[in-house]
């Protein structure tokens, strides 16, 4: 999808549709010209059916499309509405072929874009090829995390409840992630820190005294004994950086509460490793990448 933004008049970003088609209502009226606000809203009242369909990934343009851009196009857009009439298509597009000069549609709130449209203005192409690349990007990031998750469970399956569990479903690992960072900051607040940033990767909070002290943390939550815990490269490569300004924060034997379709997280045992210093004997790597060579 391309969005054309009137007030700018230009395309000026691009998204994917989704295949979540539902029913609903939408606020809107008509703005047709010759006529008040007020015989606007009388004659056609903003609540009414409409179908919806969800849209995902929107990034903007690296630079917008204007219709100044597009105008000096004019006699290729012109060319091609009328190969289309020739052939007795008459398909809802983005460009009218208005008397005078090209301007977007008017009415036409969803659109058809040929491709021939993106394939002449270089802006659009990229568009499409830097979506390409990123779809491919997110199907080989889910067949690593597939082989990743699968090279988890056979660790735990060896391991038993005294390893941090790997939890697939991601609403229950961010809520598990959110109750431990949320007592990480309790705890250190309690010890004097008075500015705490929460970073994510590849560490969790950082946390500052006013003499000017850093304090680099990472936070692990789990329902098990947490008596082993998952740390990727990243986390690794960071702490080796700031040690010895670094601390573990880990909360155990977290329980989860289920109600209908939401879950909530409570308790937990803390175990705090300040100032943490890996022990490389005890990291134990259970998947590696393999890069392949010619034949």
């Amino acid at each position: 999808m391309f969005h054309y933004y009137t007030p700018r008049q230009a395309i000026v970003g691009f998204s994917v549709a989704t295949a979540d088609l539902t029913s609903g209502t939408i606020n809107w009226t008509p703005h047709w010209t010759k006529m008040t606000n007020a015989e606007r809203a009388k004659r056609n009242p903003g609540i009414r059916p409409a179908w919806i369909r969800k849209l995902r990934d929107y990034r903007d343009l690296d630079t917008p499309l204007s219709l100044a851009a597009i105008q000096k196009s004019e006699k290729f857009v012109r060319d091609f509405i009328k190969h289309l009439s020739k052939r007795k298509i008459n398909p809802l597009i983005l460009f009218q072929d208005y008397p005078g000069q090209l301007r977007a549609v008017q009415g036409g709130y969803v659109t058809k874009m040929p491709a021939a449209f993106v394939a002449h203005w270089p802006i659009l192409r990229n568009a499409v090829d830097q979506f390409s690349a990123l779809n491919s990007q997110a199907t080989n990031s889910a067949e690593v995390n597939a082989a990743t998750l699968e090279l988890v469970e056979e660790h735990e399956a060896k391991q038993g409840r005294s390893a941090q569990s790997f939890v697939a479903d991601p609403k229950v690992r961010k809520t598990i992630e959110r109750h431990a960072v949320d007592r990480a900051m309790i705890f250190f607040e309690a010890e004097g820190f008075n500015d705490i940033v929460e970073k994510g990767k590849p560490y969790d909070l950082l946390c500052r005294r006013q003499s000017g002290n850093e304090l680099f943390v990472e936070v692990k939550g789990t329902t098990t004994d947490g008596e082993e815990i998952f740390l990727t490269a990243n986390e690794v490569s960071h702490y080796k950086q700031h040690a010895p300004n670094t601390a573990l924060y880990v909360l155990s034997k977290i329980n989860l509460i289920h109600e209908n379709e939401n879950v909530s997280a409570t308790g937990g045992t803390e175990k705090i490793y300040w100032p943490w210093r890996i022990d490389e004997e005890k990291l134990t790597a259970f998947a590696f990448t393999y890069k392949l060579g010619p034949k």
